[in-house]
């Protein structure tokens, strides 16, 4: 049976695709291997972590650290004036700040940046996974956030207007995501050999 001129490239094209495939699996599993111990080491604390947040959450769940919650949220605010965090001025700034940073705001901001410039250098695979790594960590976070049902401490004045249940910590788990994520992955994606320098003129005359 003959193939035309467009069977022939369909061909090629899925042939190629194979061997590139083949070429990453096999790159894949040399890394692991000339890398076992580290691989090893970071599976032995993702299980540690795993272990240490299914013990707390069941604490919480039988009420058991209710009493601590409300101890630290006292000795962190002036005896008799609950509304008035200890420390100076600046301190109580520099956490609101710090806090930003695993906000909706600045995370979708990075986000949209990151995959932007992702867009341009023609990642696309990359684009994908971080889209789907933070994706699937926002869903992750707001199902088990309503699926446990913590409410938040009342013992003191809240410094933000915050409505959503308290554990797990949306700002901690998504701002943990979302930058592990880009940490992780684009140093490896976006290497650029010595041999072939991005010259930015070059996406622009592309667009052209």
């Amino acid at each position: 049976m003959k193939l035309g001129a467009s069977g022939v490239r369909r061909a090629v094209t899925a042939t190629k695709t194979g061997t590139s495939l083949r070429r990453t699996a096999r790159l894949l599993v040399g890394w692991v291997r000339d890398q076992e111990a580290v691989v090893l080491f970071t599976a032995l604390m993702i299980v540690l972590a795993v272990v240490v947040f299914i013990k707390i959450t069941e604490e919480m769940l039988e009420g058991e650290t209710r009493a601590f919650d409300d101890w630290l949220l006292q000795i962190l605010r002036h005896s008799g004036q609950p509304t008035i965090p200890i420390g100076p001025s600046w301190l109580m700034e520099a956490a609101r700040d710090i806090t930003v940073l695993g906000g909706q705001t600045i995370l979708i901001l990075v986000l949209v940046l990151t995959l932007g410039y992702l867009a341009l250098d023609r990642k696309y695979a990359a684009m994908c996974f971080v889209a789907v790594a933070a994706g699937g960590g926002g869903l992750l976070s707001t199902a088990m956030k309503y699926l446990i049902g913590r409410d938040r401490p009342a013992v003191v004045a809240h410094l933000v207007t915050v409505t959503s249940p308290s554990f797990p910590s949306g700002h901690s788990m998504l701002a943990a995501v979302v930058y592990l994520t880009l940490g992780a992955l684009l140093p490896a994606l976006c290497s650029v050999s010595p041999n072939h320098p991005i010259r930015p003129h070059q996406h622009i005359r592309r667009n052209r």
